[in-house]
């Protein structure tokens, strides 16, 4: 009996081993940039990990490689060690691999210049290694490689094969090929920059194949040594469109199967090729079923012929980390268990795989909590992806990581009470929203709305963005900003107008009876089923579903109701706040097969519609002139189809205007310098190899128009203020670098591809239009502004007004107790200070206490301060104010009809006015030496 309780023991330990996760963290959670590890087994059992640690990555020179231990048996990593470091310049994407003949080698890049496509590619070999500390590495050279001159042919015609335009996206539209081509004609550029990232393949010939990526290029190949690394050659080009960092296996047919990491177009999905000859040529790369966020990923053929892979299937985000498994050497892929999952600000990522000799798998990646980074180690046998209901092993408690120092938080403030509305069924919560809406009386908000058409592998998007501002019954204003065009319609007992502001035309239309007609026919296309359901909740009606359901979930840290319905044409998805006031924050309609065949698109196509609502602002004041609309004079009546026709780029055309930020929070309006200067556009993109050349040239050309009549500036397409930084550097150019963040000039000016640059003539008519770098661009630019320079402009641009000098427009406003203000009542006694300024807007934000500070200084010498509030309500300033903890005289211009006499078109902008009402001062946002401007200039007027 005992024996066989102890046999009994024995076999149930050994089956919790078989589906046991053991877990460790290599070293304690820091505050330094580490990633990319890399793992491999020794011949003594033990795992050998390496990552890169530093303050970035390529832009940051102190990163180097590191390398730590995990001793057979042992329950903890030993200290950390370094494997490589290159003095002042980043060392990253460390890769291990031990040979036939049980040599370590470590492949890792040297990044030059501070930039991906100027990597060198290191290895370093080393036959004794299971000693304490690092390796004792015996020979260290430079992997050097020689594409032949038909390599651009052979990328050329990849392309070809590839080439289908409705299938690719803006950046990748054509003459992206032409660029990609142009560049691997540079011998240079075709021999540095090749990247490694995960682990090289050792075929049964011997055959070491590595698989490596280009960042600047974006082209993939396999490094291939047939004599164990004495030499290297390459294969043919594996092309597709976004595809990097290749991870590779073998079938046991002998084909191999490459996947890649997908930072193409969307559908954001994991791509693969296959080669039927040992990596000497490639199929061009395909979509897979399963989702990519641009994230690292590794396949692995197992002992026991199944394969594996750890990756994170999501579109957007690195929060969930995955082991999945397949039985069909990677064909399918139908069972996965997670490893991380977690959505708080947590990221899991760039792992690599091994099968250790006893045949547990183990995986490493990059873990990112709030509390700080670390690598993480686990390990289980393959058994444990199929066994989810059994439990995970406990975590060893003395290898979880506690940072150094850790910061103790205080203690939570007490919670904010709130009304909430509890639902009992979806209809409930629905018609609780409409309720709401149909309540009030008056209403602003906020929206954008994307458009994603799919179809197979193609996939497009529009968008569409504005605001929305609805007065009693039929009452109306709607702006509408598109790709390529932006009206406004009125809506009032005297008829209904669509404007285009900027072609000064207009189109009267037929009255909307009612805020749900309005807003239903405010657009027309395929966004006017969800205008339509939205119309309805606006008038307390529910929509026709057919079911309904919802959960509590959390968008960010607010909780929120998660409400989906269906009806015959569409599934509906729509987000709204646990508390009041309980009204969407963003409505999803996905089209069934009634609506794609109504608006004649394929059968097999897939269109979403998804229309995201900030800055509610309920019960604002508002009077029936706010929605009249009077025709200027020179006013042109037209079409509604010509309201939004796009605009043509070419030389002879108007160029359209636009407003942009620069990177100072200044506002950029073209038209505003039409007739004083010519102009020169420059659309570019941080990814763009051709832009980084042209950059420093382009820089040298403002440098010598300086004092000009001459206008340079930069346009960036998308990128962040800190991408921009990175792009330069220390070279920040002298010309202005404006922000398209959602790529609305761009595409009113058909960047598709960068760079363009775009020249007007003082008339604001397009004297050139400039694709990629042409030979001798700057030559081309100088004679042509040298002529335009002496050219009359034929349309001078309209004089600013609200320049020092010139007279104030008076005005009457009210303010927040209700009393009114009179502009020249004022200033018969004392100077003005106007700051106009909105809630929304974060360069008001840090413009205002600027101001209270120096309003504080000058309260008691006479001069009076006046925050002019553009559109918003009174309850909402003050909360504002509240959270902001200021306390600011404040006028309200509700209908922002004095910021129109004011010039305003970007806050904060700030006048001062003196005694005799004369404009002493004017600046526009957020100047650095504001205190010092405002100080000195009302220091005068006292």
């Amino acid at each position: 009996m005992k024996k066989l309780h102890t046999f009994t023991l024995a076999v149930l330990m050994l089956a919790a081993s078989a589906t046991a996760l053991e877990e460790h963290y290599i070293f304690p959670l820091q505050d330094k940039h580490v990633h990319a590890s890399s793992l491999v087994e020794t011949s003594e059992g033990d795992i050998l990990a390496a990552w890169f640690h530093g303050s970035g990555e390529r832009w940051a020179d102190d990163v180097a490689v590191l390398g730590s231990r995990l001793r057979k048996g042992a329950d903890a990593w030993e200290p950390v060690f370094t494997m490589a470091d290159t003095p002042d310049f980043p060392d990253c994407n460390p890769v291990l691999f031990i040979d036939s003949q049980e040599r370590l080698w470590l492949f890792w890049v040297v990044v030059l210049a501070n930039r991906w496509e100027n990597c060198l590619l290191k290895y370093r070999r080393a036959d004794v290694y299971n000693e304490d500390g690092a390796p004792h590495w015996n020979w260290q050279d430079i992997i050097t490689f020689r594409p032949d001159d038909e390599f651009p042919d052979k990328v050329k015609e990849a392309f070809k094969a590839l080439d289908s335009p409705e299938d690719l996206w803006a950046e990748y539209a054509p003459p992206y090929s032409e660029l990609i081509v142009e560049a691997t004609r540079d011998s240079l550029k075709r021999q540095i920059g090749w990247m490694t990232r995960n682990h090289p393949l050792e075929l049964p010939t011997g055959r070491i194949l590595l698989p490596l990526y280009h960042d600047g290029l974006n082209i993939c190949l396999m490094g291939i040594s047939d004599d164990v690394g004495e030499n290297w050659t390459i294969s043919e080009p594996i092309m597709g469109l976004g595809h990097e960092q290749p991870t590779v296996a073998r079938r046991s047919d002998g084909s191999l199967l490459a996947y890649f990491r997908d930072s193409g177009p969307k559908p954001y999905r994991t791509q693969y090729a296959t080669s039927a000859d040992d990596g000497e040529t490639w199929s061009l790369t395909e979509d897979t079923d399963i989702p990519n966020p641009s994230s690292s990923m590794e396949i692995l053929a197992l002992q026991d012929g199944r394969w594996i892979m750890i990756a994170n299937d999501l579109e957007d985000g690195r929060h969930r980390l995955g082991m999945f498994l397949s039985t069909d050497e990677g064909r399918s892929w139908p069972v996965v268990r997670y490893l991380d999952d977690n959505t708080e600000d947590c990221s899991f990522s760039y792992p690599s795989l091994l099968q250790g000799s006893d045949g547990r798998i183990h995986a490493s990646y990059s873990y990112k909590v709030p509390e700080g980074k670390t690598i993480k180690h686990v390990s289980f046998m393959p058994d444990w992806i199929e066994s989810e209901d059994v439990e995970r092993a406990d975590r060893p408690e003395e290898t979880t990581p506690v940072a150094d120092d850790a910061p103790v938080a205080d203690d939570a403030p007490e919670p904010v009470e709130t009304t909430s509305f509890t639902p009992t069924d979806g209809a409930s919560l629905v018609e609780h929203c409409a309720a709401t809406l149909a309540s009030w009386k008056s209403f602003a908000v906020n929206y954008n709305t994307t458009f994603v058409y799919t179809r197979g592998s193609i996939n497009q998007e529009a968008f569409m963005e504005g605001d929305m501002v609805l007065g009693e019954g039929n009452l109306g204003r709607i702006h509408i900003k598109r790709q390529d065009s932006d009206t406004i319609t009125y809506n009032s007992p005297a008829g209904q107008f669509v404007v285009a502001p900027a072609l000064n035309k207009y189109t009267p239309m037929p009255l909307a009876a009612s805020r749900k007609n309005l807003v239903a026919t405010m657009t027309t296309g395929t966004v006017e089923p969800l205008l339509a359901l939205f119309g309805e909740l606006l008038e307390g009606q529910v929509p026709p579903l057919d079911t309904l359901s919802f959960t509590e979930t959390e968008v960010g840290e607010k909780a929120v109701w998660n409400l989906k319905g269906e009806s015959s044409d569409y599934f509906l998805n729509m987000i709204l706040p646990v508390t009041e006031p309980v009204v969407p924050l963003s409505l999803t309609m996905n089209f069934k097969e009634p609506l794609i065949n109504k608006y004649n698109f394929p059968a097999d196509a897939a269109l979403s519609i998804v229309m995201n609502f900030s800055e509610w602002s309920p019960e604002i004041t508002v009077v029936k002139e706010d929605f009249d609309f009077v025709a200027a004079d020179d006013a042109q009546s037209a079409t509604l189809a010509e309201l939004s026709t796009k605009p043509k780029i070419e030389v002879g055309q108007p160029a359209p205007d636009f407003s942009l930020d620069d990177m100072d929070g200044n506002s950029f309006r073209l038209q505003e310098h039409i007739g004083k200067e010519v102009i020169l556009l420059e659309f570019w993109s941080t990814n763009c190899t051709v832009c980084q050349r042209l950059a420093p040239e382009l820089n040298t050309f403002a440098q010598a128009m300086a004092g000009e009549d001459v206008g340079i500036y930069g346009i960036n397409l998308r990128a962040t203020p800190e991408a921009i930084e990175y792009f330069f550097k220390e070279d920040i150019p002298v010309y202005p670098i404006l922000m398209d963040r959602n790529g609305s000039a761009g595409k009113l000016y058909d960047a598709t591809s960068v760079p363009r640059m775009v020249l007007i003539g003082k008339d604001g008519l397009i004297k050139g239009v400039y694709r990629g770098m042409p030979e001798g661009i700057i030559n081309t630019l100088t004679e042509k502004i040298r002529q335009l320079q002496t050219e009359p402009a034929d349309s001078p641009a309209e004089e600013a007004k609200i320049v020092v000098g010139a007279q104030a427009p008076d005005f009457t406003l009210g303010q927040m107790d209700g009393d009114e203000i009179r502009l020249s009542a004022l200033t018969k006694e004392h100077p003005v200070v106007l700051a106009f300024w909105a809630s929304y807007c974060g360069y008001c934000k840090r413009a205002l206490p600027i101001v209270l500070d120096v309003m504080n200084s000058f309260q008691d010498k006479g001069v009076v301060f006046y925050g002019v509030n553009q559109r918003e309500n009174p309850e909402k300033i003050k909360a504002y104010f509240d959270d902001a903890d200021l306390s600011f005289p404040v006028l309200l211009d509700t209908d922002a009809q004095v910021g129109g006499s004011y010039e305003i078109r970007g806050i904060p902008r700030i006048v001062i006015v003196g005694k005799d009402g004369i404009i002493k001062g004017v600046h526009q946002g957020l100047q650095p030496n504001l205190a010092e401007l405002l100080n000195d200039q009302l220091s005068k007027l006292i």
